[in-house]
This record gives C-alpha cells, structure tokens and sequence, in this order.
C-alpha cells in the first residue's frame, strides 16, 4: 500500500472544514473542549489563557473603578484603597465567571461534535502508534509483516473514512435538519465501513497489530453508533 501512516493523520485544517469551525486541542469555535481537563498539558495551556485573560478584566476593571472613584479624593486612603480594589477585583471575578458560562452553554449544541474530536484524537495516536511500529519493522522487514501491513493500514484508513462521515453527518444535523436523504447516505457509507472493518479483523492474525485493529474497529463502531443515536434523537424531536 502507497500510503504511509503520516499521510492518514487529521489535521486541524481538514477537520476545520468538515465542521466549519476552527479547532485546536484546546478550542472548537472558541468553545472550551471537555477534553482539555484529561490531558495535564492542555489542562496547563488552558490554566494560562484564563490568567492571560483575567489579567486582561483586570487592566479593564481597574480603568472601570478609576473612573467610579474618580471624585475621591485620594485613594492612598484606607477606605477608599479597599473600596477600590473590591470594586476591581468583583468586576474582573464577574468577567470571568461570565466567559466561563458563556462557554459551559455554549457547548451544549456541540457536545456530538465535542465527542467526535476526541475520537479524532483517539485515531491521531493510533496512527502515531503504527508509525513508530513501522518505523521499528523497518530494521527488519519481511513479506509477512508487508501483509500484515497492508491490513492494518486498511483498517485504519476505513475509520478515518468513518470518522470523515461523521463529522459531516454532525454538521448536516446541526446547520440543516432537512437533508434526510444525505443524513441517510452517510449512515449507509458508515454500515459498510463498519461491515469492512469486522472482515478484516477476521482476516488479521499478527499478534503485533491485532490490538491496533482492534482499536480502529472500536473508533468506527462508536461513529456509527454516535451518528445513529443523534440521528434518534432528532426524529423523536418531531
């Protein structure tokens, strides 16, 4: 098989424009990702974007209660001093409860999609994961693991596939309710993945890759399933 492990993984730009929106490991439209709290560096990343931000309520906070505090006449003052950090601090502290709850309800309409990215990380290091091995395999190679390969990336490239139909399912469902006929296409394209991928975790027999294939098999069950309870859900909406 021509392709390399490298070339399956998803980018940040292609899943941008399956979603329409902008995603990182932190963010999906500006939306914090439940996902950052499981991961100590996101976690870390995201701790100092809420002090940069904080800090920046308070630059604001402080020029609001400048000009509360404006006709005292000096704020060297006990009462004054005290009165004026309480106002800063309540103000910056309001600010940034106020766009931490904009983003717990603004997630809601995006918890599929939420779900979905974290399955696309889940692929992204399993595609790592073949890379190295292969990497390994390259010292020694044979005609018995070039088969083996072969499956595996096969696999691999049947998830991506249903992952890919997944999040385009996820924005049809969330931007036009009425296109049932393409909601129901990439269901079909999903029961065949997943029909695809059952064969050949029949067929796979090294021990080396089995768990890999397993993995890739239980990404593409959990998007079809994922897609068919939204789907579900939506006919019971009517």
């Amino acid at each position: 098989m021509e392709n390399t492990a490298r070339s399956l993984m998803m980018t940040s730009r292609e899943l941008e424009k399956l979603c329409g929106k902008e995603v990182n490991d932190l963010f999906v439209g500006g939306i914090c990702r439940p996902s950052v709290f499981r991961n100590w560096q996101n976690f870390l990343a995201f701790a100092v974007l809420e002090l940069a931000v904080a800090g920046v309520l308070l630059i604001f906070s402080l020029v609001i209660s400048l000009g509360v505090f404006r006709g005292a006449q000096d704020l060297s003052q006990g009462a004054n001093a005290i009165a004026f950090i309480w106002v800063s601090g309540s103000l910056m502290l309001c600010g940034l409860l106020a766009w931490n709850l904009w983003m717990v309800l603004a997630r809601k309409p995006l918890r599929m999609l939420m779900r979905l990215l974290d399955e696309v990380d889940r692929y992204n290091e399993l595609v790592k994961t073949i890379e190295v091995m292969e990497q390994i395999q390259a010292i020694t190679p044979s005609p018995e693991r070039s088969h083996d390969r072969t499956v595996v990336l096969t696999a691999v490239e049947l998830t991506r596939d249903s992952l890919v139909s997944g999040l385009m399912m996820e924005r049809i469902l969330r931007e036009n309710r009425g296109l049932l006929a393409r909601q129901q296409d990439l269901l079909l394209h999903l029961e065949h993945n997943g029909a695809n991928l059952t064969v050949l975790e029949l067929h796979d027999r090294a021990q080396e890759y089995s768990d890999t294939v397993r993995s890739a098999i239980a990404i593409g069950l959990w998007v079809k399933a994922e897609v068919e309870q939204a789907m579900l859900s939506q006919r019971e909406l009517r």
